[in-house]
């Protein structure tokens, strides 16, 4: 007697959707991405702040800056807080082991790595787009009649500050790239610290 082999029905593949959908999910149930961002938002705002409360007119020597980008000097130290938000994302991952779940769920890496590439640059791009916008309308109220008074209307604003928010996306986006290539949260941290942040001021000496 010929015994057949039972047969099985093959679940449902996971769609790009439901993988974008999954690390979504991921990225909002880990508590550092909640205490990062927060960070990044409240030094960024508080930095804001601080500057166009101390400002009067004709300290140009000390705010030569553009002047949207002058309030926006807290970004010097959200950029690293968002590269870590990045770096966590993935080499998280490996450090907890939880990796090999992803990779069971989805063998093939490459729809993982775009899927978080999207998640980590719509979040980061819209938390910081928003951030921006409340910093730069905050640092305005104490500029009112000196010669760094501007409104959102006024030509140039919003697209600088959508560059900037585009470019701390981009920078979050290189910290989730080494976080993937370097499978090591201290690694990548160190990695864009001294790639992205220290190396470009001493080439510039």
């Amino acid at each position: 007697m010929t015994t057949l082999a039972p047969t099985t029905t093959p679940g449902p593949a996971l769609s790009p959707a439901r993988v974008l959908h999954s690390e979504w999910h991921k990225l909002w149930t880990v508590r550092s991405t909640w205490i990062m961002l927060a960070a990044s938002t409240v030094l960024t705002i508080a930095g804001g702040i601080a500057i166009g409360a101390s400002y009067e007119s004709g300290q140009a020597a000390d705010f030569a800056l553009d002047p949207v980008q002058f309030l926006l000097f807290g970004t010097q130290f959200s950029q690293i807080i968002l590269a870590v938000v990045g770096v966590l994302f993935i080499a998280g991952e490996y450090s907890t082991g939880m990796v090999r779940s992803t990779m069971v769920a989805v063998p093939r890496r490459v729809p993982v790595l775009w899927s978080k590439a999207s998640v980590v640059a719509g979040v980061v791009f819209t938390t910081t787009l928003a951030t921006l916008v409340v910093t730069f309308t905050s640092g305005q109220l104490f500029l009112d009649g000196t010669d760094k008074e501007l409104s959102l209307t006024d030509r140039g604003v919003l697209g600088t500050l959508l560059g900037s928010a585009a470019g701390l996306t981009a920078l979050a986006l290189v910290g989730l790239g080494l976080g993937a290539l370097l499978r090591s949260v201290p690694g990548g941290i160190t990695a864009f610290i001294g790639g992205v942040t220290v190396l470009p001021e001493e080439t510039a000496q």
